[in-house]
């Protein structure tokens, strides 16, 4: 069992009208964007990034963010700021807040 782990949660798919850079299909893109967040023992932790992924429905290309040309740099940016981040992603730290609080109350 891995103590201390990064996992994804997907946030959103839409379909961007870009142009795909494999095989020139306009129309035909989705956008994924992701949150990264730690967990520990398999509990979230807390949310670190958001990341994507825009992936052609037509030839089944996935462009990283490394790899996105500035057109698809610029949706990804669109889509991510329309994304938020789910708040189950801080309950580790809310149950650790919780039981530091509830410790120094009852000064156990």
């Amino acid at each position: 069992m891995t103590v201390y782990a990064t996992k994804l949660a997907k946030l959103k798919v839409e379909p961007i009208e870009n142009e795909c850079a494999k095989c020139g299909t306009v129309h035909t893109m989705d956008m994924h964007v992701f949150q990264k967040y730690r967990t520990v023992l398999g509990m979230p932790l807390f949310p670190t990034n958001k990341t994507g992924v825009a992936l052609c429905t037509h030839c089944m290309t996935a462009s990283k963010r490394r790899q996105m040309t500035p057109d698809l740099i610029k949706a990804f940016n669109k889509v991510k700021s329309q994304t938020h981040m789910p708040l189950w992603t801080w309950a580790g730290s809310l149950l650790i807040g919780m039981v530091i609080a509830y410790s120094l109350y009852f000064h156990i």
